[in-house]
């Protein structure tokens, strides 16, 4: 029997703009976890990370941060703003709407597997980090190549202050795995509720340009 709650989001998701199953079913899987996390009995407060994972010919996945939305609703009209455009209306499979709290890190205790896969390995919360929402979300990044050519990127975490973005890389640049690509972390400044690659993207046989 379906619930209110899964009825509720197959009413978002073609409000989304999605039709079929496939898509249907991704987009309710990546928004079951509700609104606020408990974390040791703090209650956490949580975005709707909007990303497109686009694999290309030679088999790498080409993952683009769309947006961070404070609801699942804004990202939904986000994702239906975005099918319209080149490229993303070729791969409407593609969009992927993960919920993140705010100060949760993710592979806390480091990695040792080459590829990241769909695990986050260890999830925990920064010690002391803020997270009231504010305009702007602090996206930690962590990317190295491997040495078959392929490029290995996690997103690590969002914060409400830079100082714990700074903190969340210093946090774990003695981790298994990060302690052998230091360099890899970057910190990204998002202002939430606002779409990015809003002209879309398109892709050659050799290279996929980005337009943004």
């Amino acid at each position: 029997m379906t619930t209110q709650r899964e009825a509720d989001l197959l009413s978002a998701g073609y409000g989304a703009g999605f039709t079929s199953p496939r898509e249907l079913a991704n987009f309710m899987a990546q928004v079951r976890r509700p609104k606020l996390k408990a974390s040791r009995g703090i209650l956490m407060a949580q975005l709707y990370v909007l990303l497109h994972q686009h694999r290309l010919d030679c088999g790498d996945v080409d993952e683009k941060l769309l947006g961070i939305y404070r609801s699942r609703d804004a990202a939904s009209e986000g994702v239906q703003r975005l099918k319209l455009q080149s490229g993303f209306r070729d791969h409407p499979q593609d969009f992927l709407l993960t919920p993140r709290s705010v100060g949760e890190l993710t592979w806390a205790d480091g990695f040792e597997d080459p590829e990241p896969g769909s695990s986050e390995g260890t999830v925990s919360r920064l010690p002391g980090a803020d997270d009231k929402i504010t305009d702007l979300a602090y996206v930690v990044y962590h990317e190295f190549e491997h040495p078959e050519g392929v490029d290995n990127v996690r997103l690590i975490g969002l914060f409400s202050q830079e100082t714990d973005a700074n903190r969340a890389i210093e946090h774990l640049q003695a981790k298994p795995g990060f302690q052998r690509h230091e360099d890899g972390f970057s910190v990204g400044t998002y202002q939430l509720d606002k779409d990015h690659w809003t002209e879309g993207f398109f892709t050659t046989s050799h290279d996929d340009f980005r337009s943004e």
